[in-house]
């Protein structure tokens, strides 16, 4: 975390929260859209990673990397399938109900950076889901300077920003070693 003060607007990121996720058809559709939301989340990502290693630095561009690692993940993939299989249920519920799992597990673990990943699961997710709905994540500010304040910043958001646009940033969830933390303090 970065201290100091900054006087300026105030642009407040509102908790997108999950995005709505449409009624399932059949286990092999829903099984279909959610792989063919991996890939695509994949493509997406490498190329923020690519984009950050190229503007930040390597290390703050790998962070990117490390979330195409988690949707590669044979766990969150074979459990997501399992529960859309067993239950019945769309893609974007099953993923939810396996990345709440997820955060439960990170957040009970020992040591601020294994909690932190909790953050990272959950911003992958998130992208997930806007691609399992054809939704976009909230704009961020691009056209004036403002001090950007939210619950809780994802790494993906941090990544997004104008740095020239921001001033300042005032989050409240994850902590300095959380992958936002370092990408805004590098920012």
């Amino acid at each position: 975390a970065s201290y100091g003060f900054a006087i300026g607007k105030v642009f407040l990121l509102k908790d997108a929260g999950k995005a709505g996720d449409t009624s399932p058809v059949s286990a092999d559709e829903e099984i279909a859209r959610f792989r063919d939301a991996l890939r695509k989340a994949r493509m997406e990502l490498a190329e923020l990673g690519s984009r950050v290693s190229g503007e930040v630095g390597h290390s703050e561009g790998d962070i990117f990397m490390t979330h195409i690692l988690f949707l590669e993940d044979p766990m969150l993939i074979g459990s997501t399938e399992n529960l859309i299989r067993e239950e019945g249920l769309s893609a974007g519920e099953a993923l939810d109900r396996v990345v709440n799992d997820l955060e439960e597990r990170f957040a009970a673990m020992e040591g601020s950076i294994f909690r932190s990943k909790a953050g990272d699961v959950r911003d992958v997710a998130n992208r997930l889901q806007h691609i399992f709905n054809g939704t976009s994540v909230e704009p961020l500010p691009q056209d004036e300077k403002v001090i950007l304040v939210a619950h809780e910043l994802r790494p993906s958001q941090v990544a997004s920003l104008d740095k020239d646009c921001i001033i300042g940033i005032i989050a409240e969830c994850r902590g300095a070693n959380s992958h936002a933390a370092i990408l805004a303090t590098a920012f």
